[in-house]
């Protein structure tokens, strides 16, 4: 739904969506978003959607825009994969380490 990209460096993703898409219209008029499987999100793809729905909305000073999301998901068994690191990297891309 967000043309979040796939790349190996997961430090400056960008969306490909174009705020006069039907992708941007249907996230503008969502008035819920649920996003599930969440802590196997890297924290660079959840601040994406979050710059992505500041955008949308025309609202930059608060979280997502005002958009309501509901993250689901156990953290406990699933972190996000990061090749050849180690247990810290791991923990500095949870989403949990996000400021958001």
């Amino acid at each position: 739904m967000f043309r979040i990209p796939i790349t190996d460096d997961n430090t400056n993703m960008v969306s490909s969506i174009s705020l006069h898409s039907t992708h941007a219209d249907l996230s503008h008029e969502a008035t819920l978003i649920i996003w599930d499987e969440l802590p196997m999100v890297n924290k660079a793809a959840w601040e994406c959607v979050h710059m992505l729905c500041c955008d949308i909305m025309h609202q930059h000073d608060l979280p997502f825009g005002g958009k309501p999301i509901i993250g689901c998901g156990d953290f406990h068994p699933v972190a996000p994969v990061i090749a050849g690191s180690g247990k810290m990297a791991t923990l500095a891309a949870s989403v949990k380490s996000s400021q958001l």
